[in-house]
């Protein structure tokens, strides 16, 4: 049957039995393994796993941290930020203030512009974040800024999905392609500084709409990798940029690592250098990618659209379930409680005791114990005293003659108690005499 009471004990269940899912899943999954993701465990289109096994099949070691955190005695390594989630920089900043001082002392990054975010309440975020927070501003470059304009660069179009069926590592991100942009270009690009000596790199292959360059004031980068847009000007799309004793590579095109795109001209070589930067070790961060974040509910009601969308649910729920409860109707009026007096309820006890066999010397018994008690107190004495004696010497100080009657009342009470064929006359007797004791 369909109650409130049952409603509410199944939203209850199905709220616990999800908590206890996502916990056991955050305790027993390792993050990111599906391959869903665009970091370096994604396997789809957009993912950077390919970038990952070509490192490890050229040799390097390849690490990958949920949380960011390097250490002086790893400065033979370079950490990678690719391709970051906006959110999460907003959000915790910390980790790149600590990666910038790390590249201070000597150590080599590599970073490209952050991931559009493209969530369901990614405009409401925007509005609601005051404060945003840039991730090369974070990292020790406040001067340095990704730049999107309306000119493209030169280059040759190609539609990627035409020739799928002829190229099958393409394949992977068919599915994908058909439902983006399924156009990319191939550009010719030009080594400037210390990437001169990046041999192999002559063009790279970037989605068709893609106008992103690097803009920068200081510092000075060492080596540049530049193309030519449509209205003839140089543009920068990676830089290389002293910070401190160590160095930052700044990528503006992320999508050149990605799993569909680096097979594509000379992007793996492009991307190899950029992630390496010289070193034999490469520690890919996947907190930026989202991983710790990634499938937990939780986490959305952080989120200004999410967490309205979910008050907005529970309040309809709320007023589904209190409009489907029992009304109660007005309350009724309290009956008037039949109260005795005490000389009613006595003759009702009177009567009830009588009805008993015996029960006229079970009268006498506890009238003699009540008059021995009402007596000791009235005396000055202990209530629960049952010495007659001291009773009788108490009353004798203020009246003999009502000192004697208590006795003589007293001890005929006692000779018809110990007399078992004692007649009711004489019992009645007794009765009357222990209560002229209290009436004196």
């Amino acid at each position: 049957m369909l109650s409130a009471r049952n409603v509410i004990v199944g939203v209850i269940l199905l709220l616990l039995l999800s908590l206890g899912s996502a916990i056991w899943m955050a305790f027993t999954n390792v993050p990111g393994q599906d391959g869903w993701g665009a970091d370096s465990r994604g396997v789809r289109a957009g993912g950077f796993r390919a970038a990952h096994d070509v490192l490890l099949s050229l040799g390097v070691a390849v690490d990958r941290q949920l949380i960011p955190s390097m250490t002086d005695a790893e400065h033979d390594s370079t950490f990678v930020i690719w391709a970051p989630m906006t959110t999460l920089v907003d959000m915790e900043p910390a980790h790149l203030t600590q990666l910038s001082r790390w590249v201070e002392q000597g150590g080599r990054l590599a970073v490209t512009r952050p991931a559009a975010d493209r969530g369901l309440f990614a405009k409401a975020r925007a509005s609601a974040n005051k404060n945003p927070k840039d991730v090369l501003t974070e990292l020790g470059l406040p001067d340095v800024f990704f730049l999107e304009t309306n000119v493209l660069p030169q280059g040759e179009v190609t539609d990627l999905v035409d020739e799928a069926a002829g190229r099958p590592w393409r394949q992977i991100g068919k599915n994908w392609l058909q439902e983006k942009s399924t156009k990319v270009r191939y550009v010719q690009v030009k080594l400037h500084g210390s990437c001169r000596e990046w041999d192999g790199v002559n063009a790279i292959c970037v989605p068709e709409k893609e106008a992103w360059s690097i803009s920068y004031d200081e510092p000075q980068p060492v080596g540049r990798v530049t193309f030519v847009d449509k209205d003839d000007e140089r543009r920068t799309l990676a830089a290389i940029f002293p910070v401190g004793k160590g160095e930052i590579a700044v990528m503006a095109s992320p999508a050149i690592a990605s799993n569909w795109l680096l097979g594509e001209a000379d992007n793996s070589v492009l991307a190899f250098q950029l992630m390496t930067l010289g070193r034999s070790r490469v520690v890919f961060d996947e907190f930026y990618h989202g991983l710790t974040i990634r499938g937990n509910a939780l986490w959305l009601f952080t989120q200004p659209g999410y967490a309205a969308l979910a008050l907005a649910i529970l309040a309809v729920a709320g007023c589904w379930i209190w409009r489907s409860a029992v009304h109660l109707g007005p309350p009724i009026a309290d009956r008037p409680v039949s109260r005795r007096s005490i000389a009613e309820y006595v003759e009702a006890m009177s009567r009830f005791m009588l009805r008993g066999r015996g029960s006229d010397r079970h009268l006498l018994s506890k009238l003699r114990s009540g008059t021995l008690w009402s007596l000791a107190e009235s005396s000055g004495l202990p209530p629960d005293l049952d010495d007659v004696d001291r009773i009788a010497a108490a009353i004798a100080r203020r009246d003999g003659k009502r000192s004697a009657d208590f006795t003589r009342a007293i001890d005929q009470a006692d000779r018809v108690l110990a007399d078992a064929k004692a007649n009711p006359a004489a019992i009645l007797d007794a009765i009357r005499k222990v209560n002229a004791c209290l009436s004196n």
